[in-house]
């Protein structure tokens, strides 16, 4: 049965199963028996058994507040000049020209930290059952056939 035409006047029973004159092509697939209500002849893909995993959640955790360190007294400073001998107060840092240099000195902070509280928090993973309710290959169904004697 490889999908093969067969003459339907010839061959007057098998054309009473198949009316198209065709034999179906059965390879790389079997047969299995039809269940009730289901059509002689009607083809059906494999199937993967149902089934799930496991690890399909993510417990959370909470991670809580995190801090700097309190050592944090520092200030900033800018060095710079009048630029070019101009009388402005226009500082340029590292100027090349004119004859005052300057340091400017921002406050200090004084010593201190920062935080960031970062609290409980989780990930959520969804990993869905999958499957059929049998494991089956590509098939087609037929009637088994058993002559008692």
């Amino acid at each position: 049965m490889k999908g093969q035409a067969f003459d339907t006047d010839l061959y007057p029973q098998t054309a009473a199963i198949y009316p198209d004159g065709t034999l179906p092509d059965m390879r790389g697939r079997g047969l299995i028996g039809k269940e009730d209500g289901e059509i002689v002849g009607e083809f059906a893909e494999g199937q993967v058994k149902s089934h799930g995993h496991a690890g399909s959640t993510v417990s959370s955790t909470n991670l809580g507040t995190k801090y700097t360190s309190t050592n944090g007294d520092h200030r900033h400073y800018t060095r710079g000049g009048y630029q070019g001998g101009y009388t402005s107060s226009y500082h340029n840092a590292d100027a090349a020209g004119g004859s005052h240099g300057n340091v400017l000195y921002g406050n200090t902070t004084g010593n201190h930290n920062h935080s960031i509280a970062i609290g409980i928090h989780g990930h959520s993973v969804t990993i869905a059952t999958f499957g059929a309710s049998k494991n089956t290959i590509d098939h087609l169904k037929c009637n088994w056939i058993v002559r008692l004697a």
